[in-house]
């Protein structure tokens, strides 16, 4: 399969993924086997959507380095997640009804097992109007596969009968629930975080310490305590800057909780690589590159590496432009070279769509001479250390600060 833009269809073509409405997932716009027509493409153009994936039977590695069934699983739990989150947005006040998002966590721990997924190929693809619904099933899946790779870094934090799926499960709610607090924030300020005066900032961040007190008594200290500390950087930076009860001090580097350091590395990734109501996407070659710069001055080193482990700095399926002029999709990966994909030509250089026969596959690790210069339409540069990083979540003058 291949990921087109809607300027890119054409009628007869044949939807492989569902498609789901960027603004109400729980609504499925066209089913995996739908057959195009100019008008179901001409109806496409009313949403924001990345892309639909259409069948391409020479593109059939595609299909299995984005299994269907981590993806619909990954959309039910955006639905699950945006429906309880819209239901106590709107709902009266009330005790904060975990159990469901401890079924959610069992779900993805569940697929995590069966999957045995060796990379993550996805990023938050939903409309910015669902952001705040939606965002934590994402950081929750990446959490849960990220701590596959470093889940003896969690152990000197918890008793020694804790078992590695009992951290597991605390970690996959932190990440559910790491954003609860913003529900006591005004939606018009979460709605505008690149605009706000510093007192308004001031009560956006406040969101930590609603999430501390939501959670404290129904999800449990250390839950709680990933939400109250899940903006503090590494370094000793961000917010808040002591815990509840202690001395007015910053933490940093281990003092900081396990689970708040993971949920703040994967809120990142998830948060930069989404489309917000304030800000566009970024790559996730961006991400990727801007979480190796900062891991150690942000991020916890050891988790970040963990994180990195399982992300592709190109996703499978996605577009690039090559050096010599032609236009691949990403069909493969080297072990030890992410940055260096397989590739299939589908496009030559004066932009005209390759005929199966005359495609071909270039392992870039090996073709050294032959290099991505744009990826997902964005051109690819270095990113010197000096660089200023893009805001996460509207903050316009810190990498890692933010509601």
């Amino acid at each position: 399969m291949i990921l087109l833009k809607p300027d890119e269809l054409v009628p007869g073509q044949v939807v492989a993924r569902d498609v789901f409405n960027p603004t109400m997932p729980q609504m499925i716009l066209l089913r995996a086997g739908h057959s195009l027509t100019t008008r179901t493409i001409k109806a496409l153009y009313r949403f924001r959507s990345e892309g639909v994936w259409v069948v391409d039977n020479d593109l059939a590695p595609v299909d299995a380095l984005v299994p269907a069934e981590a993806e619909r699983t990954l959309q039910e739990l955006v639905i699950q997640s945006y429906g309880l989150w819209t239901a106590m947005e709107h709902g009266p006040a009330m005790d904060l009804p975990v159990k469901p998002f401890e079924v959610m966590v069992e779900e993805a721990m569940l697929l995590l097992r069966q999957m045995n997924l060796s990379l993550f190929p996805w990023v938050g693809n939903y409309s910015g109007e669902t952001f705040f619904g939606a965002h934590g099933a994402h950081v929750c899946l990446l959490a849960l596969a990220a701590y596959q790779k470093a889940d003896r870094h969690f152990e000197d934090e918890f008793p020694g009968d804790a078992s590695s799926r009992r951290i597991a499960s605390l970690l996959g709610l932190s990440a559910l629930l790491h954003d609860i607090g913003n529900l006591r924030v005004p939606r018009h300020l979460l709605m505008d975080l690149d605009t706000l005066k510093p007192h308004e900032m001031e009560e956006v961040r406040l969101h930590t310490e609603h999430g501390y007190k939501i959670l404290h008594d129904t999800a449990g200290p250390h839950v709680a305590l990933a939400a109250l500390h899940h903006h503090q950087n590494y370094d000793g930076t961000g917010y808040p800057k002591r815990r509840s009860g202690e001395e007015e001090r910053p933490l940093a580097g281990h003092r900081i909780p396990v689970l708040a350091r993971m949920v703040s590395l994967v809120d990142t990734y998830v948060t930069l690589t989404s489309e917000r109501p304030y800000a566009d996407p970024v790559s996730s070659l961006c991400a990727v590159r801007l979480i190796r710069l900062k891991a150690g001055v942000l991020f916890d080193p050891t988790l970040a590496q963990a994180l990195l482990d399982i992300i592709p700095a190109f996703l499978p399926g996605r577009r690039v432009k090559l050096s010599n002029g032609y236009q691949a999709v990403i069909v493969g990966f080297s072990p030890d070279r992410q940055d260096r994909p397989v590739v299939r030509t589908v496009k030559d250089p004066s932009g005209s769509w390759l005929l199966e026969n005359r495609r071909e596959d270039l392992a870039l690790s090996i073709h050294e001479d032959i290099s991505i210069v744009s990826y997902e339409g964005a051109p690819v540069q270095p990113i010197a250390d000096d660089q200023p990083l893009p805001p996460v979540e509207g903050t316009p003058d810190a990498f890692s600060m933010g509601g």
